[in-house]
């Protein structure tokens, strides 16, 4: 009998503390701070751009699965493009650097972002697919310049 005063007080103390709230867990692959990110169409996949001049695909879970490297400046913008049975990632650098890559890591190219290019005048700082995942843009700082690079069907 005299343990269900003790219970009955350690229940009261545990309702009376606070619950834990969920936390936030950020990956840890990185070198440096992160200064892009994008979730895959599907929810798989998450991308993050780095200050390293890295680019690392996670699962959704916070498992590294591949890390691109072929960047020369800190990555400004990184995107996701599913395309039929194609699943690319497209990342861009300060240095106006534009690659496409396949999930697997594979680099497919890089792009001229812009014929004007200036070194650290116009550097890209979004890419965007096109809704029908037929053509992406870039959109640069300064002059603000936007324009079309690229058709997957033409791979």
């Amino acid at each position: 009998m005299r343990k269900t005063p003790i219970i009955l007080l350690l229940l009261a103390l545990a309702a009376s503390l606070p619950a834990q709230g969920p936390k936030l867990v950020v990956p840890t692959g990185h070198a440096d701070d992160i200064t892009a990110a994008a979730i895959s169409p599907d929810e798989q996949y998450i991308l993050t751009g780095s200050m390293d001049e890295t680019v690392i695909l996670w699962s959704i879970n916070g498992k590294e699965i591949h890390t691109f490297r072929r960047h020369t400046a800190s990555i400004q913008a990184v995107a996701f493009l599913y395309y039929g049975p194609h699943k690319y990632a497209l990342t861009a650098d300060g240095n106006g650097n534009v690659h496409q890559w396949t999930l697997s890591g594979e680099h497919l190219r890089r792009f001229d972002h812009s014929p004007g290019y200036r070194h650290g005048e116009n550097w890209v700082s979004k890419v965007a697919f096109s809704p029908d995942g037929k053509n992406f843009c870039v959109d640069t700082v300064i002059t603000s310049s936007v324009r079309v690079c690229f058709h997957p069907e033409r791979i």
